[in-house]
């Protein structure tokens, strides 16, 4: 059960990366608050609702 488990998760990680490089948006984050510098590899875009 342990092996199943173990394979299932890898598998799901790996088909959850592969679609994740095929969906790239362009978020104009304009206005909006920021941390770090502009020119950065890598923009994280956090939503939270605390409702």
């Amino acid at each position: 059960m342990k092996t199943n488990l173990a394979a299932a998760l890898i598998f799901l990680f790996a088909v959850s990366f592969a679609s994740a490089e095929e969906k790239r948006f362009t978020v104009p984050v304009d206005g909006s608050p920021v941390c770090g510098p502009p020119t950065a590899a890598v923009t994280i875009i956090e939503f939270i609702d605390f409702q």
